[in-house]
């Protein structure tokens, strides 16, 4: 357990609530009340989950929710759209413009969600349903907002225009299984959208998203705010996007408020203990790589005469060549390579072929041309090629939701490897799944928890445990991080460098946070529309980017000096690549 995380837990919880709301001066200080909170409690049995939680939203601002996994902060969005499980009780007062939702008849309350009210998700791929296609979803969602048939198609397309979808007639005619996860959350911030809400819910909307559009969605939802007047309930674990976006940010710990106040007050000077750890163990975006709350380990990189495994001459294309629409080219000329014990981050933007790679180096995803290499070796299909290849490589997936079986305890599923091993013992699997979940952070009572129980964030981590099980030379990780609050990717940081240290493993993190990528990566491959366009040592590359797409997507990156103007508000042109 690194030190940060124990300073956490030694923190009494019960400590008074550190800051207060703005008096009303003016600005949203005087605007008409949209959201409140007043001694709100939500229990399971004897657990608190929520423990009298005073907050509020007025017309025009934006309130943050910051904390670790697991600390209330989806919880309180649950509430609001009476999405919680049965077994929870709620007490106090929980009001949107004015009414208790508690008190609320469910015909008002439906008639509020989706139109007055809007979510945009945490987990945007598991929210959209996979067997029909977007506009079949969007134009549903418009027919309840009462949008006439004939109009829909217009409206759809200028929604998806704003949030920086490229070609959205084409998007409307895809699944969303066809579509990368940060564009898919873009559909949902469209939808969102697409009602004019006085209210939005955003559940970690911008994890999932590339610098660059998390930029023009920040701008998307200002404009919204000053055109409409909407407030927003904004989640999320991203201290400096919250610094940035929000007028005041509450930190939640265990369910309960331990400081609130003006966002540039609370992360740039927090007084509880508890926020300063959490800003200790934020990764800054500019510098050398710091220690974030332990001593980072000493690394070594061995040397071995072929990399653990490469991509060489990759191509990926969809559609029939003889169809009237031809092929769409999503990846070309791509080589790529992990030596034993290197760290690589891939970034780009959505829909720049981050996750078609790992998919391809993990086995999921055939290509249309080339090869893949495990220790200079070209694999085939064969099963013995097939058995070396799992052995040697595992993938943490984007969207834990989707990637946990929902029937299974999480001792099952973090130990499914064993199975196929043939080491079917009870006890033997448990053992090792608490050892998985001690390295992960989780509770050792989680084991017999089922996916829905656990909040994103520790679904997250329980994907990362069950990809460790076999410890794989070779781990492939989609946005490993993404849900993670600061101080358990801190964590997790530390715990890949310590595997790297005792076990030489390697590391493929395709990722959109570059902050994380220059604490743990060695190198860095940056891909533009299906192709690598620059590579190099993380900090030489994020330092002195070479190539135009490198330098938006560090130009968009919220600054860690919140003095700083963000978001910078620049045009964008019609083909949705770069500020002009």
């Amino acid at each position: 357990m690194n030190s940060f995380v124990r300073r956490i837990e030694e923190t009494d919880v019960t400590e008074t609530v550190i800051g207060s709301r703005p008096q009303a001066d003016g600005g949203t200080a005087q605007a008409p009340m949209l959201f409140e909170a007043a001694d709100f409690s939500v229990r399971t049995g004897q657990t608190p989950i929520l423990e009298r939680v005073t907050l509020s939203i007025r017309k025009g601002e934006v309130l943050g929710i910051v904390g670790e996994s697991g600390a209330g902060k989806s919880t309180l969005g649950k509430c609001i759209a009476r999405a919680l499980p049965r077994q929870f009780t709620t007490a106090g007062r929980l009001d949107v413009f004015g009414e208790d939702i508690g008190q609320m008849p469910a015909s008002r309350h439906r008639a509020l969600m989706g139109d007055r009210i809007a979510f945009v998700p945490q987990e945007p791929t598991s929210a959209l349903n996979p067997v029909r296609r977007i506009g079949s979803l969007f134009g549903e969602h418009l027919t309840r907002l009462g949008v006439p048939k004939a109009e829909q198609q217009a409206r759809m397309v200028a929604a998806l225009s704003e949030v920086m979808l490229p070609d959205p007639e084409a998007v409307l005619n895809r699944y969303a299984f066809q579509l990368s996860g940060g564009m898919n959350q873009r559909i949902m911030i469209a939808m969102a959208f697409a009602s004019r809400p006085d209210l939005v819910i955003s559940d970690e909307a911008t994890t999932a998203l590339d610098m660059i559009t998390q930029e023009r969605t920040i701008v998307t939802l200002n404009d919204m705010r000053a055109r409409y007047g909407c407030g927003v309930l904004f989640i999320t674990h991203d201290l400096r996007l919250a610094g940035h976006f929000c007028d005041r940010v509450a930190v939640l710990r265990n369910g309960v408020v331990v400081e609130e106040g003006p966002a540039a007050q609370v992360l740039e000077a927090p007084q509880h203990p508890y926020s300063q750890g959490l800003k200790a163990a934020t990764p800054r975006l500019d510098g050398p790589p710091h220690p974030l709350a332990a001593p980072s380990p000493k690394l070594r990189i061995p040397a071995q005469p072929a990399p653990i495994m490469a991509a060489r001459g990759l191509a990926v294309r969809y559609g029939d060549p003889k169809s009237a629409g031809g092929q769409v080219e999503i990846m070309r000329d791509v080589d790529l390579q992990v030596e034993v014990a290197e760290f690589v981050g891939l970034i780009g933007r959505s829909g720049s072929g981050k996750s078609t790679i790992a998919r391809i180096l993990a086995g999921l995803q055939q290509p249309t041309e080339g090869d893949i290499l495990l220790d200079g070796r070209v694999l085939g299909n064969s099963a013995s090629d097939w058995q070396d290849r799992i052995a040697s490589a595992q993938m943490v997936f984007q969207d834990p939701s989707s990637a946990l079986n929902p029937r299974r305890r999480v001792w099952d599923i973090v130990t499914q490897a064993m199975v196929a091993r043939g080491e079917r013992l009870k006890s033997d699997r448990r053992r090792r799944a608490a050892e998985l979940l001690a390295d992960v952070g989780l509770d050792e009572r989680l084991l017999d928890a089922y996916p829905r129980q656990m909040s994103g964030g520790q679904r997250q981590r329980v994907n990362i445990a069950r990809a460790l099980c076999v410890m794989p030379r070779l781990l492939i990780a989609d946005e490993i991080v993404s849900g993670l609050d600061v101080s358990v990717q801190a964590q997790v940081i530390y715990l890949l460098l310590e595997l790297r240290q005792r076990h030489d493993i390697a590391l493929l993190m395709v990722s959109h946070d570059l902050s994380v990528l220059r604490q743990l990566c060695d190198r860095v491959v940056v891909m533009d529309q299906g192709a690598i366009v620059e590579a190099g040592p993380t900090q030489q590359v994020l330092d002195a980017p070479q190539h135009e797409a490198t330098r938006a997507l560090i130009a968009a990156a919220p600054p860690d000096d919140l003095s700083k103007t963000w978001p910078r508000g620049t045009e964008w042109d019609s083909n949705d690549k770069t500020p002009e």
